[in-house]
């Protein structure tokens, strides 16, 4: 049975990212009551196609707060986000030109793209004129690091991913979410930069993973770039029957409809050894299921790097297949 649980970053991600420097000049309408006997206020944000927001604070005590918020079928890009978060505030400072504050956040009943979604809950601070994230978990998602609250926004985030459902993390990047796929996928990406204009620098790693018809024992990708746009370097793809790949190229993140297609374009070449001036090339490790012997064919090739010779091309290509019990 295909999975309907969706990872809540996800939504959050992709309003992060594409969040431009409009931010400085949005306005939005709102609507608001004030009781200042029971010391509770709530604030309605309209957004008519693009859904609603609506928030309450209660003032606990004389520097604390209880904060929910609703939030009612926002749509941004191609996401639709509906959650309930609450949180508590303690105030520690209360001067406007150094405010400082903490406070923990956790959500309920979310839904992205109409389907469950993974809940968000951890603790966070604001001090110097920054959101500090101090732990916040998001599902399998953990993150740190912090965000400047005026504009542009400056941003230094890590997000630490552990055993993520390797389905949900391709649905981001997919227009249809009727991909077949199993397995995890862990590792960090940091975020620098400043929000609407996100550079990313990641290290993943899957094992054990299945897309579609194709299964591999291991990938190790490494990616960085200014989002949508990344490049893979430095990366590999093992199958299983022990084929490895190096793999390099351009991403475009945010081409939902072709990324498959993006993929299917990288450059894929067989593992390159490089010892001194030989090289080798593994095409092909096959290991028989009735037997343990290993077969391994690879291709030599060395090259005359003798100092002041004006030969720098092949002096030797060669062929050589082991057989290991």
């Amino acid at each position: 049975m295909k999975k309907q649980k969706r990872s809540f970053f996800l939504a959050w991600a992709v309003l992060f990212l594409t969040a431009g420097s409009s931010l400085a000049k949005i306005s939005v309408p709102f609507e608001g009551q004030f009781d200042f006997l029971k010391k509770k206020y709530s604030f309605g944000f309209p957004l008519g196609e693009k859904g609603n927001i609506s928030t309450q604070w209660t003032q606990s005590s004389q520097d604390k707060f209880d904060v929910s918020i609703n939030i009612d079928h926002l749509q941004h890009s191609l996401l639709d986000l509906t959650t309930d978060l609450f949180g508590s505030v303690k105030i520690i400072n209360k001067d406007k030109d150094n405010l400082s504050l903490s406070g923990n956040v956790w959500s309920q009943n979310s839904l992205l793209n109409l389907k469950p979604s993974g809940e968000v809950s951890g603790s966070f601070e604001v001090k110097d004129k920054k959101l500090f994230f101090n732990s916040i978990s998001l599902g399998t998602i953990t993150c740190q690091g912090y965000v400047d609250l005026s504009f542009p926004f400056k941003l230094n985030v890590t997000l630490t991913l552990t055993q993520l459902d390797l389905e949900n993390f391709l649905e981001t990047f997919l227009e249809k979410d009727d991909i077949d796929a199993a397995g995890t996928v862990s590792g960090k990406i940091q975020l620098t930069g400043e929000i609407g204009y996100v550079s990313l620098k990641g290290q993943l790693h899957s094992e054990g993973g299945k897309i579609d018809q194709w299964e591999y024992s291991s990938m190790d990708l490494n990616v960085e770039g200014a989002y949508p746009f990344i490049y893979l370097s430095d990366s590999q793809i093992a199958q299983l029957d022990g084929t490895v790949f190096t793999i390099e190229g351009p991403l475009n993140l945010a081409d939902r409809q072709n990324f498959s297609k993006q993929f299917e374009r990288l450059t894929k070449s067989p593992l390159v050894n490089v010892d001194g001036s030989q090289k080798e090339w593994t095409f092909k490790r096959v290991k028989a299921e009735e037997e343990s012997s290993t077969t391994e064919l690879k291709y030599l090739l060395r090259e005359n790097k003798t100092p002041g010779s004006e030969k720098e091309g092949t002096d030797m290509f060669g062929l050589e297949q082991t057989i290991e019990f």
